[in-house]
């Protein structure tokens, strides 16, 4: 069952049933793409998702909940969306998608699972160099100015990602069976994330660090370079470490730990040792 308030679940009824708030839900929404995604194009969350205004508590704050949950809300009613702990991009890993077709009802680990899992496939949008938000931003630029979506997409994939040739129609397993090839998800691996992780902060190092200032002197540019590497080592922990997009953008009241705060430092120090390890091979 969804954790949130009382206040904000009065107004999370009434917006469902109301005409107005629906019409301007729709009003962000654009035409359906090529891969059945319909994307957002109003405001939007550090992760990526919808973020969308239902209305006024009675103290005068926002309500604001994720866009696509309004709109499993819509499809299903406000007593499923209440009865479910998560709503989750289950078939295009799109956070801007409000195709309720892509969306399926679980749990927290649910969501933990698949983005476990999923983030290693070649291609797959969490790859996207850019960052969940980036990535976002970019292809609702390109959904507002009718531009080319699928460019907007692999503008942030690596070559091996871009390039990948289309992997043959697997099932995909139950995500509701425990596979015990497969690590537990709310514990990463830092031996795993080490060689992804160096390859991204060389990568985003060069971005920050950018082209050489004119006058700029031996000393001055060296400082500048381990400043873009530590922003990128930041950066990058903080993306590998995050727990599932969907828990970050949740309501203080909507939301669930995946790791307890002892063992989040216990991982990002094992991480960075990793990091450092591999950056002096």
């Amino acid at each position: 069952m969804a954790r949130i308030s009382p206040g904000v679940a009065a107004v999370l009824r009434a917006a469902l049933t109301d005409a107005g708030v629906i019409a301007r839900y729709r009003s962000h929404i654009a035409a359906l793409t090529a891969t059945g995604c319909r994307l957002w194009t109003g405001a939007i969350a550090g992760r990526g998702h919808a973020r969308f205004w239902i209305g006024e508590l009675p103290d005068g704050r926002d309500a604001v909940v994720l866009g696509h949950r309004f709109g499993y809300g819509l499809a299903f009613g406000y007593d499923e969306l209440i009865r479910v702990s998560t709503v989750r991009h289950y078939i295009c890993d799109n956070p801007l998608c409000q195709t309720v077709d892509h969306l399926r009802a679980g749990s927290n680990a649910d969501n933990a699972h698949d983005w476990s899992t999923r983030r290693h496939t070649p291609g797959s949008p969490l790859r996207d160099t850019r960052g969940a938000l980036g990535r976002a931003r970019a292809i609702r630029a390109a959904a507002r100015a009718d531009q080319d979506l699928a460019a907007a997409a692999a503008a942030g994939l690596r070559p091996v990602d871009r390039d990948q040739p289309p992997l043959p129609d697997l099932a995909v397993p139950d995500p509701h069976v425990p596979d015990p090839h497969v690590p537990d998800p709310h514990v990463p691996d830092p031996h795993a994330l080490g060689e992804e992780a160096l390859e991204q902060v060389t990568t985003l190092t060069l971005q920050l660090q950018g082209p050489d200032l004119p006058g700029e002197t031996y000393f001055d540019k060296i400082g500048r370079s381990e400043n873009a590497k530590l922003r990128a080592e930041e950066i990058v922990t903080a993306d590998l470490l995050a727990p599932p997009p969907e828990l970050q953008d949740l309501t203080e009241d909507e939301s669930t730990d995946i790791l307890p705060h002892d063992e989040v430092d216990q991982t990002l120090t094992e991480l960075q040792a990793e990091l450092k390890k591999l950056a002096d091979e």
